[in-house]
Parts: C-alpha cells; structure tokens; sequence
C-alpha cells in the first residue's frame, strides 16, 4: 500500500476544491446560456453533463480564465470530441484568435453563432 505524503494530501484537496469551485461555476452558466450546441445547435437538455462545458481556450493552457464566463461554450458530447481532436470550423479558429487578445485586454465579446458546422469543418 502505498502510502500518501502530507504534501500529496494538500495537492488532492487543493483539487477537490477546484473541482468544487468548477461545478458551482459550470451551474452558472448552465442557468445563464441557451441549452444548445454553439457549434451544431442541437438541443442539450434541462439538465447539464461536465462534456456540455467547453473552455475555448483550454485551461490547462490559460488557467487564468478557467472560470470566465466568456471562456466557457455549450457543446453536445459529439461537438465537444471534435474540437479534442482537433477538427472544428475555420470561423471557430479566429474567433480563438479574437477571444484571446480581447480576454488580454480585458474586453470580450459573445461567442459568435455558426449554423453550418459540416461544412465547415476542418483540423486545428
């Protein structure tokens, strides 16, 4: 058995925490956005699922805006694995671009609306 160190304690519920503070966060935006998909525009449901949040810039890149609401889209589970490997629509790749130097300077506009994801889908 192996056994945990203080410090791997304090790492484990540091992430707990974390986790905690993402579920309370997700909530809010579940009860502030439109139940749809941004890419696909499917119906998500009345009730939320963790693949349902999308961090347009990821957070394990850009943990500072893992809880910016304007950071955070609506995906269904087969929009969401697309963008993780990598295929997502070209308008989605500049909008990257624009939603990174906006959150820089502090200013961010709305998650802009595609309504044709399959022909506009192409890799990162």
């Amino acid at each position: 058995m192996k056994k945990i160190t203080e410090r791997g304690k304090i790492k484990a519920e540091l992430k707990k925490e974390l986790l905690k503070e993402d579920r309370i966060f997700y909530l809010k935006v579940w009860k502030t956005k439109p139940h749809v998909c941004n890419f696909c525009k499917r119906y998500l449901g009345l009730e939320p699922a963790t693949y349902h949040f999308d961090h347009i810039l990821e957070k394990q890149t850009h943990p500072e805006y893992r809880h910016i609401d304007e950071n955070i889209q609506l995906l269904c589970l087969p929009c969401h694995s697309n963008k993780t490997n990598g295929f997502v629509p070209e308008w989605f790749k500049e909008f990257v671009k624009t939603l990174k130097k906006k959150l820089c300077q502090d200013t961010v506009t709305e998650i802009p609306k595609q309504e044709d994801l399959l022909k506009d889908l192409s890799p990162l």
